[in-house]
C-alpha cells in the first residue's frame, strides 16, 4: 500500500492492552529516512480519538487528513512539519465491529480527500480485519492448548477459555459429557452458542461493562447459571472464572460442572 501510493510514512497501530490507548507496533519501511517521525510515532500511545489513529479506532473507519502538519488533532504536527509530511489516511481493520488494528499512510505530498480511495479503504479494512481474527486466533489457540493441555485433559470438569471478544479458544473433552459439544465444534465460536437464548444480551452488556470499567456484579468463584446444550435443553451449571493476560490482551477461563454435582 505504502509504495503503490507513494506514501513515506507508514504505521500499523494495535491495541495496547495492558493500558488504554493504541500504539504503534511496526511502521514502514523498515529503513525509512524519516527516523525522527518513526522514533517519535513508537514512542506515542494515543487514546481513543486522538490523533489519526486514535480517530480511526473510535470511528471504525477511515480519517484523512490533508495537512498533517497544520491539523488541529495531530500531535506529531511539529515532526511532521519539520519533514515536511503532509497527507495522512488512517483506516481501521475491524472485524465483527471489533477494531482489530489501525494503518496509518503519509506523504509529502498533499491530496485532497478522494471518494474512491476512501471506499477502497473501507473494504480493505473489513478484510484485513477478517485475516487479522483469524491469525490471532490462531496463534492464541496454540499458546492456549499448550499451556491448559494437560490439566484440562485430566480434569473431568469443563474447562473453557474465551477472548475478549467472547470467542472460544479453548475447550476440553469434558464439555461433550455436559453440553453435547465436541471441544472442536467450539473452538472459533462465540460462546452465545452456549448461552440461553434469554441471556445472551445480558452477557454481552456484562463482558462489555467489564471490559471498560472493570466492574463485577457477580462472583466469578461461584456462579449458577443455566448453559445450553447442543440438543436445544438447558444444563444448571455452577461456574467459576478467572482472568489473565496473554500477550497483552485479557483471556478468561472458565470451570463448569453440573450444579447437582456441587450441591450433593
Amino acid at each position: 500500500l505504502g509504495t503503490r501510493l507513494e506514501a513515506t510514512f507508514g504505521g500499523f497501530w494495535v491495541l495496547s492492552g495492558r493500558e488504554p490507548g493504541i500504539r504503534c507496533a511496526a511502521v514502514w519501511p523498515d529503513t525509512t529516512k524519516e527516523d525522527d517521525f518513526a522514533r517519535v510515532t513508537k514512542q506515542r500511545v494515543f487514546g481513543l480519538g486522538e490523533g489519526l489513529p486514535g480517530r480511526a479506532w473510535e470511528s471504525k473507519t477511515l480519517v484523512w487528513e490533508q495537512n498533517v502538519g497544520v491539523a488541529a488533532n495531530f500531535p506529531r504536527a511539529s515532526v511532521a512539519r519539520i519533514l515536511g509530511l503532509k497527507t495522512g489516511l488512517a483506516f481501521a481493520a475491524y472485524s465483527s465491529r471489533s477494531v482489530m488494528a489501525v494503518i496509518e499512510l503519509i506523504s509529502k505530498e498533499e491530496h485532497p480527500p478522494n471518494d474512491e480511495l476512501i471506499d477502497f479503504f473501507k473494504a480493505l479494512g473489513g478484510q484485513i480485519g477478517l485475516f487479522l481474527q483469524h491469525f490471532e486466533l490462531a496463534e492464541t489457540l496454540s499458546d492456549a492448548e499448550e499451556e491448559f493441555r494437560l490439566i484440562a485433559d485430566a480434569s473431568k470438569d469443563v474447562v473453557i477459555t474465551i477472548d475478549e471478544r467472547s470467542t472460544i479458544i479453548f475447550a476440553n473433552a469434558a464439555i461433550f459429557s455436559l453440553l453435547g459439544y465436541r471441544a472442536e465444534e467450539l473452538v472459533g465460536k462465540n460462546l452465545s452458542v452456549i448461552i440461553p437464548d434469554r441471556m445472551k444480551t445480558r452477557h454481552e452488556k456484562g463482558m462489555s461493562r467489564y471490559m471498560h470499567s472493570g466492574e463485577r456484579r457477580l462472583n466469578w468463584n461461584d456462579i449458577r447459571l443455566p448453559g445450553l446444550h447442543k440438543s436445544g435443553t438447558e444444563v444448571p451449571l455452577t461456574l467459576a472464572f478467572g482472568e489473565f493476560w496473554r500477550n497483552g490482551k485479557r483471556v478468561f477461563t472458565g470451570f463448569a460442572k453440573r450444579a447437582e454435582e456441587n450441591q450433593r
